[in-house]
């Protein structure tokens, strides 16, 4: 008889515009959920996928969680239509709610499907992503909610905290401007709460996936030019 390859599905119903939480500078989950839970049977690699139908704007996050001896390992990514993530362990844990901004959609239905089974994510370039949802006018904050494009005038700056349990690994800036944005006028720092860069760079010069400065926790974005307005769209890579 052929081997039977074990696997595990759940789905559920997710509401928009009822699930963000912010403490401090991280996005908690809470509320409406859709969950799924599997006890490997050896340890080894389970690769996660999900499924959204009634697509409409909506902006899910998922919690994906795999054990060894007690000792946990988290990720979190943004879930969009066939999203994928591996981990390894003996148990692997999921759980999905909606982050989407009230102002953008609020009380609509949609589905998440969530399968998971043994083995690795088709090798490509592109990890796991995951989209910032909150950004602060300072390194203290106060810390917002946001959808897309990130607003910065001509001489001004925000800073987007790095949730420490997301398995944050690079990201990738792109900048939308009308005008002559002179190189060198738009800066992306990987930052420490204090304010030190790590490692700073104009991201017209990196048009790929930067790796992440070690111990950064805040994405510091500047527009040093004097008159050119910039929306940054900004996506982390999450390991897995």
């Amino acid at each position: 008889m052929p081997n039977v390859v074990p696997g595990w599905g759940q789905a559920g119903e997710l509401t928009t515009g009822v699930g963000v939480s912010l403490i401090g500078r991280e996005a908690r989950f809470r509320g409406q959920k859709v969950l799924l839970a599997a006890q490997l049977p050896n340890p080894g690699s389970v690769t996660v996928q999900f499924n959204i139908t009634n697509q409409f704007p909506a902006n899910a996050r998922a919690r994906v969680s795999t054990a060894v001896n007690g000792v946990s390992i988290n990720r979190i990514i943004s879930v969009v239509d066939g999203a994928t993530i591996t981990m390894r362990g003996e148990s692997v844990d999921v759980e999905v709610a909606d982050f989407t901004d009230s102002t953008i959609s609020t009380g609509r239905e949609y589905v998440v499907g969530i399968t998971a089974a043994p083995g690795e994510r088709g090798a490509n370039k592109q990890p796991p992503m995951l989209a910032p949802l909150v950004v602060g006018a300072a390194s203290a904050g106060p810390f917002t909610a946001i959808v897309g494009a990130i607003p910065i005038a001509a001489g001004g700056d925000v800073w987007i905290p790095i949730d420490p349990d997301a398995g944050v690994i690079s990201v990738f800036t792109t900048l939308v401007y009308l005008g002559a944005l002179a190189a060198g006028e738009f800066r992306v720092d990987h930052a420490l709460a204090t304010g030190l860069a790590l490692q700073t760079y104009d991201p017209r010069e990196f048009n790929d996936w930067v790796p992440l400065a070690p111990n950064t926790e805040f994405i510091h974005l500047r527009n040093l030019s004097g008159a050119i307005n910039v929306a940054a769209i900004v996506t982390f890579g999450i390991d897995g």
